[in-house]
């Protein structure tokens, strides 16, 4: 499927910009000024911002710790991301099953079915098993 973006604020490290940009897939195909291209759906962005969506580096989902759980799971903690612009974030993997391999696949098992945008995960390796 094929989006464009037309008339958007163009918001990048290096500069700031007004442009079309066109989405095939989930990726960015092309960025240009009054692009003539095909597409599925058409959306007019004047007057509006076009930015990157943001990375949340630290974040603890559905997480036990000190006799309670994080108050957001992997689906609800997502999804207000999403609806923030936040389009990955880095999520807590505690140590206290087996091997770290065990951890990693019981947090991936648990966070798989909810999560509403990208992840990956970050922990303090407590253990070398």
């Amino acid at each position: 499927m094929k989006k464009l973006i037309r008339n958007g604020t163009i918001v990048t490290p290096q500069k700031t910009f007004t442009a079309d940009l066109l989405i095939e897939g989930e990726r960015i195909a092309l960025v240009g000024q009054a692009l003539s291209v095909e597409a599925d759906e058409i959306w007019d962005a004047e007057g509006l911002l076009v930015l990157p969506g943001g990375v949340d580096v630290h974040v603890h989902l559905d997480l036990p710790m000190f006799d309670t759980v994080s108050s957001d799971d992997h689906y609800t903690g997502t999804k207000a991301a999403a609806f923030g612009g936040t389009t990955t974030v880095i999520d807590f993997v505690s140590q206290n099953l087996g091997t770290l391999a065990d951890n990693i696949a019981a947090w991936r098992a648990k966070a798989d079915p909810k999560v509403a945008v990208d992840y990956g995960f970050h922990m303090n390796i407590t253990r070398f098993d």
